[in-house]
């Protein structure tokens, strides 16, 4: 219990003393006036937000429609000793498609499943204590200097750190952060930080933003999400469709070829919250070289779907040179799900109705 509290109650029993001595030695008639005295009590359940030195490692790699987030936290030695080993396994990190990366994890780290929003997560053995780091997908959205910097300012202040000098990423290193970027084999720039602060016990749960600026905001359709958690149950593909790549995020998946053509069948999944349909649309229309709609021209083209007993919405995005994507989003539970045929446009539109049987066959269980 704090001090000042316990000398706050040690001054109101001796207050509520004396009076009771000053009316023993005066004498108590029947007619003196009764006076009252309440004494403040400690709320119950209330609970004390602390704060402690520590020391988070984060990155930032940001692909044509998603950033990638990877992030350890903890003790300021045991943190800071892994930044080696940090950027090392991230300048490893390769996509052989958007929804799945592959790494080398150095020496003492060890991989396991993710789970809710997280693709993956990897036990830093190498520390004492262990640390963990979490690698989350989210959509993207808005101009990537914005979108940068509203992550990187959503870390510093979990740190209790103001927002970047300046307003503009600069790589360096000052006393409490240090900055760098880089590219990978493909072209695509990672920013990491190292960063030093005081982490409040209530800060460590915010959510990556999809955009800049601001954390995504919900759809009609995310807005009825519940915290019960969604998982794929089952579904039936056709047997024209080779199984694909799946794992992490793609809950399944499959690949169409025909001579020289193909198309790639997804189903994925992140958080309700990144259901909202404009952004991801639009995100999805860029993919193959289209424009972006208003919300009004969104809505007069929507198409729906049910995946089972799920309501889902369903776009057709054919771009000007030959490429088409097929896109379902639902919302079920504490998910945002993603049914997506993406690839050449002749082969998409001869499977368009196989999809969407594919669709319709997909059924979610609750857990």
């Amino acid at each position: 219990m704090p001090m000042s509290r316990v000398l706050f109650r040690r001054t109101n029993a001796f207050l509520l003393l004396a009076i009771a001595s000053m009316l023993a030695m005066s004498g108590c008639e029947s007619g003196d006036p009764i006076s009252r005295y309440t004494v403040p009590k400690e709320l119950p359940g209330a609970a004390e937000v602390t704060a402690t030195e520590s020391r988070m490692l984060a990155a930032i790699i940001s692909r044509s429609d998603q950033g990638w987030f990877f992030k350890i936290t903890g003790e300021d030695e045991a943190v800071s000793a892994e930044w080696d080993r940090f950027v090392d396994f991230l300048k490893s990190v390769e996509y052989r498609s958007e929804d799945s990366p592959t790494w080398k994890l150095p020496d003492g780290w060890k991989q396991e499943p993710g789970s809710g929003m997280r693709f993956a997560t990897v036990q830093v053995e190498t520390s004492d204590p262990a640390l963990e780091m979490s690698v989350i997908a989210l959509p993207k959205t808005g101009d990537e200097e914005s979108y940068l910097l509203a992550n990187i300012d959503r870390w510093r202040g979990q740190l209790g750190l103001e927002p970047t000098p300046g307003g503009k990423i600069e790589v360096g290193e000052d006393v409490n952060s240090k900055t760098i970027q880089f590219e990978l084999g493909d072209g695509t720039t990672v920013t990491a930080v190292d960063l030093f602060g005081t982490m409040k016990s209530d800060s460590m749960g915010t959510p990556p933003f999809a955009g800049g600026g601001t954390p995504p905001m919900m759809g009609s359709r995310a807005a009825s999400a519940t915290s019960t958690t969604s998982e794929l149950d089952a579904y039936k593909a056709p047997d024209e469709w080779s199984a694909g790549q799946a794992g992490g995020m793609r809950k399944a998946a499959f690949d169409v070829k025909d001579g020289s053509n193909s198309v790639e069948i997804t189903v994925t999944n992140l958080a309700a919250a990144a259901g909202e349909l404009l952004p991801n649309v639009n995100r999805w229309r860029g993919q193959v070289s289209l424009a972006p709609v208003t919300q009004a021209e969104l809505e007069a083209s929507l198409q729906s779907i049910n995946l089972g007993d799920v309501d889902g919405s369903f776009v057709e995005l054919a771009g000007p040179d030959g490429q088409t994507i097929l896109g379902v989003i639902a919302v079920h539970g504490d998910k945002a799900w993603f049914v997506k045929l993406t690839g050449d446009s002749e082969l998409a539109e001869r499977e368009k109705e196989r999809f969407e049987e594919f669709v319709r066959s997909i059924r979610f269980r609750d857990e």
